[in-house]
């Protein structure tokens, strides 16, 4: 059974005259991203891999996560296309896993994360910062099988 860990990044710092990709953590961001961390371990949630868009927040937030789950920080796949994905970009991501690959975690942005989790599930989820939904795909052994409405929520969260 595939497994897809769909998270939007954690809280970005607006204080600086960043360009939005360039803009990083702020303090409480950084700090939610290492509590969903501990989440998704105690759930035994764990990656086989990790691909974020190339978006400072959201490296800065797989880099937290991955580090919290004994993840390898240099097996982290960014990716230009997750930036301001849609549905159908992040659809790709997913089709170009290897099937090896059991449980995958795509950290990206909204309003992308919303629109692609509802996509596969058909429930609409409210992706705010640091929130992740697991969707599971009982009857799919390939990654390029997923397709529209083929996943089911089996479990969403959301750090405060």
């Amino acid at each position: 059974m595939k497994q897809l860990c769909i998270i939007r990044h954690a809280k970005s710092d607006w204080s600086k005259n960043l360009p939005d990709v360039e803009r990083p953590l702020n303090t409480r961001g950084r700090r939610q991203a290492v509590e969903l961390a501990q989440f998704l371990a105690k759930q035994k949630l764990l990656p086989d891999k990790i691909v974020a868009s190339k978006a400072v927040r959201t490296t800065q937030t797989a880099t937290l996560i991955a580090h919290e789950l004994a993840f390898p920080i240099q097996e982290i796949q960014t990716e230009t296309s997750l930036y301001l994905a849609t549905p159908e970009d992040l659809l790709q991501a997913v089709w170009s896993t290897p099937d090896e690959v059991n449980t995958l975690y795509i950290i990206a942005h909204n309003p992308g994360v919303t629109d692609f989790s509802y996509l596969l599930t058909g429930e609409y989820k409210a992706f705010k910062t640091s929130a992740m939904t697991q969707v599971v795909f009982p009857e799919i052994n390939k990654w390029e099988e997923v397709q529209e409405h083929t996943g089911k929520v089996k479990l969403s969260y959301r750090v405060e």
